[in-house]
């Protein structure tokens, strides 16, 4: 059985935590909140000091799903549904306040993943079908993050889920909980469906050398490893429980799997065609993690708790 980490850095928050992003330098990792109270969901973005573990501030949002926080660390941008329709809220990290808020669909096109290019300049809103619109269509909204204003909108699947620009920039790759995933050309901004490529996720993460991604889906048992290059899938490897997210550290090295009805976190290799679990588990649940630009802790996480852990990774 593996050590409990109750003991370590534990940070509360009063609604279920789900995504995690750390900003660049390290100083604030960004969590997004949902809770349904009489109905109606409450949400926010947590914000906490890396440093002191505390949580500094809880931004009110509508109903978040994604957040990605801008290479020069000065933007977070959260996708969320409000007022029945999706926005992307833009978060000024200095004051915490919101400074924009962008619309991406109409009625009834929930939100997901959201993703940010390297360079800033481009940011991706996956959303579902909307009202008006054919059924089973979904799309990919692209924000010029200089003008906060949609500047082109790619049609996809039904069910667009994960959203992930590659670390050279050129392609965000948007995984489908159902079908193929599209991969967005960032300069042309049009998108294609990788022939036989039939792959279905909702988290997904490249390796900083871009040679190899690793997508899980919500409540499935299987880590995917892709082949970048050639869009095709690698292999597939079998978690110890149903995974939720997956992060892969700053060096390339490892990949970290959350996997919510074990309440642990499962590492592979990624030189290795192999699962091992992570001698860390805890009373809660592994949702949403993210890892800290010096790769030794993580952020995780836990809906059931209403907090978030942090977990020290590495050799």
């Amino acid at each position: 059985m593996p050590p409990s980490t109750d003991s370590l850095p534990t940070i509360a928050v009063d609604k279920e935590p789900r995504w995690v992003a750390i900003a660049p330098d390290g100083r604030r990792a960004y969590v997004t909140l949902e809770d349904v109270v009489g109905g109606a969901f409450r949400g926010g973005l947590a914000v906490i000091d890396t440093a002191t573990n505390a949580l500094v501030t809880t931004i009110d949002l509508g109903h978040p799903s994604g957040v990605v926080v801008a290479p020069d660390g000065r933007r977070a941008y959260v996708s969320a549904f409000e007022s029945g329709r999706g926005v992307v809220s833009v978060i000024d990290t200095a004051t915490n306040g919101v400074v924009d808020t962008v619309a991406v669909s109409g009625q009834g096109g929930l939100p997901q993943g959201v993703a940010i290019t390297p360079d800033g300049r481009q940011v991706y809103v996956a959303t579902e079908s909307e009202v008006g619109t054919p059924e089973g269509q979904g799309k990919v909204s692209v924000i010029d993050t200089e003008k906060g204003a949609v500047v082109a909108k790619i049609v996809g699947s039904p069910f667009p889920a994960a959203a992930a620009a590659t670390p050279d920039g050129r392609s965000v790759w948007v995984l489908d909980t159902e079908g193929p995933p599209a991969l967005i050309d960032t300069s042309t901004h049009q998108g294609t469906l990788p022939p036989g490529f039939d792959l279905g996720g909702t988290r997904i993460a490249f390796t900083p050398d871009g040679r190899l991604a690793y997508a899980v889906r919500d409540a499935d048992t299987q880590i995917l490893v892709i082949d970048v290059a050639n869009q095709r899938l690698r292999t597939g490897l079998e978690a110890s429980g149903l995974a939720t997210d997956v992060a892969i550290t700053p060096d390339g090295g490892t990949v970290y799997v959350t996997q919510r009805t074990s309440h642990q976190v499962s590492v592979l290799d990624t030189g290795v065609a192999m699962v091992a679990k992570h001698p860390v588990s805890w009373s809660g649940t592994a949702d949403g993690i993210a890892i800290m630009p010096d790769g030794k802790t993580a952020y995780v996480s836990d809906r059931r708790s209403r907090a978030v852990r942090v977990i020290p990774i590495g050799p």
